[in-house]
């Protein structure tokens, strides 16, 4: 009996995992026929503008300008990119009834939905910044720059900020009561990540902290995303001169604190997606 028991849940956890694999490749295929990877050829145009026209009004700093503008937009279309279309699988097809209902009428979870959703996200979103970084990398080639090694590190950290993004528009797209303030959410958690640190060191070196600190600022700079710690992203410049170190362990870190805090953010959505009302 203990052989049986020990052997019952590998096939239940196969199909849990196939039905996420199978949610997951439909949202592929669902946004890829949104065509949101356009927004990787309108990457391309706009790199191919700055990188190659206004590059050359950067005289001496072509190629630092070209860099800084490749892994700006790169960030910037991935988070378009993920904002716009986690809102449209997640709230209004659940408000609208549009593909969600084909999933409930087969023995399939919400949370197992909602995972599906998600890995299918980032799925799309590996496959539009492999794009944009190829167009990018191949641009670098022609113009005759040289590809460091550390922009690897550079791409993989951007993507992982984009993930940290990620779970955090599906929990916004759970509890937001319009699109406006879903984008608004995201925009505005998006940009104190980058500022978190300094309102947590501000804090700590105030001799006396009043009640607002106390019981706002200081737990918001501890739940905001530490995008300080992204340090291949920050510190390029800086790394390239060898003013500041940067290896594998770095690295490892920010791959550590991205599944972490994205993890925990995902479950939390499943959550939170678990006890709404579906209307179909």
């Amino acid at each position: 009996m203990a052989a049986i028991g020990s052997s019952m849940p590998k096939p239940i956890m196969a199909d849990r995992l196939a039905r996420i694999l199978a949610v997951s490749k439909l949202t592929l295929l669902e946004e890829v026929r949104h065509k949101v990877l356009n927004a990787t050829f309108l990457f391309a145009g706009v790199l191919i503008y700055f990188g190659v026209v206004l590059s050359r009004l950067a005289l001496g700093f072509e190629e630092r300008f070209f860099r800084d503008i490749g892994f700006a937009f790169l960030e910037f279309f991935g988070l378009a990119i993920l904002l716009q279309s986690v809102y449209r699988i997640v709230e209004q097809d659940v408000h609208r009834g549009s593909s969600v209902e084909m999933y409930f009428v087969r023995p399939i979870e919400r949370w197992e939905f909602l995972l599906g959703r998600y890995f299918g996200m980032a799925a799309l979103l590996w496959m539009s910044l492999g794009v944009m970084g190829g167009a990018w990398s191949g641009l670098v080639a022609m113009r005759g720059f040289v590809f460091e090694t550390l922009y690897l590190y550079v791409f993989l950290e951007i993507y992982l900020k984009l993930l940290i993004m990620l779970s955090t528009a599906f929990a916004l797209a759970t509890i937001a009561t319009s699109q406006a303030s879903y984008f608004i959410s995201a925009l505005l958690i998006y940009a104190s990540g980058h500022v978190a640190y300094l309102i947590r060191s501000l804090l700590e070196h105030q001799e006396r902290m009043d009640m607002t600190s106390l019981l706002l600022l200081k737990p918001l700079s501890y739940i905001l995303p530490n995008f300080s710690l992204f340090g291949a992203v920050n510190n390029l410049e800086s790394i390239l001169a060898g003013a500041v170190r940067y290896d594998f362990y770095d690295f490892a870190c920010v791959l550590g604190y991205s599944l972490v805090y994205g993890g925990s953010l995902a479950l939390l959505a499943s959550w939170r997606f678990s006890r709404r009302e579906i209307l179909i």
